[in-house]
């Protein structure tokens, strides 16, 4: 198996243990509640002038949904849900499957400036939620992934032991 190939099973591997629970209702509604990180002010002025913003941001959002962009999404922003600067989303996505580049790169495009602060910051939160209750942690890198199953993150069973008293 090819570096490459062995990259893009771990992104889709991911990509499918998050599809069942990212967007769970409980987690949309705790990401809806997300405010854009300091230093956006002017896309929520932006938002805020906007009659067409909320079916805007909802046409995007199933539009990343139906695409199975979360991921990519979320790895292309910084722990806030802001989009990394080029050089350092390039890094990021670097091994991404390129069909998924493409169609996000298609997002960073047509979707309007205050419309994608808010996609960005709304999806980011719903894929961090789902990941730190699955495995504990929100973070994700491919760097550092593997194929095998995870273990639980809230119950983990007692390992015993038996002790052997023959001598």
């Amino acid at each position: 198996m090819t570096k490459e190939s062995t990259a893009a099973l771990l992104w889709e591997h991911e990509l499918n243990r998050s599809a069942e629970n990212v967007w769970d209702d409980g987690i949309g509604l705790a990401a809806q509640c997300a405010e854009l990180p300091e230093g956006m002010e002017g896309m929520q002025k932006l938002a805020d002038g906007d009659p067409d913003f909320r079916e805007t941001l909802d046409d995007w959002v199933n539009y990343v949904f139906l695409n199975e962009l979360w991921l990519a999404v979320e790895q292309a922003c910084d722990e806030t849900g802001v989009l990394l600067p080029y050089p350092q989303r390039g890094a990021r996505l670097e091994t991404c499957p390129e069909e998924w580049v493409e169609k996000l790169r298609y997002v960073m495009h047509e979707c309007p400036p205050h419309v994608l602060a808010h996609l960005t910051v709304y999806t980011s939160t719903c894929v961090r939620i789902e990941r730190a209750r699955r495995t504990g942690a929100p973070t994700w890198s491919p760097q550092t992934a593997t194929l095998e199953p995870e273990a639980r993150a809230f119950f983990n069973p007692p390992k015993v032991l038996p002790r052997s008293y023959a001598r």
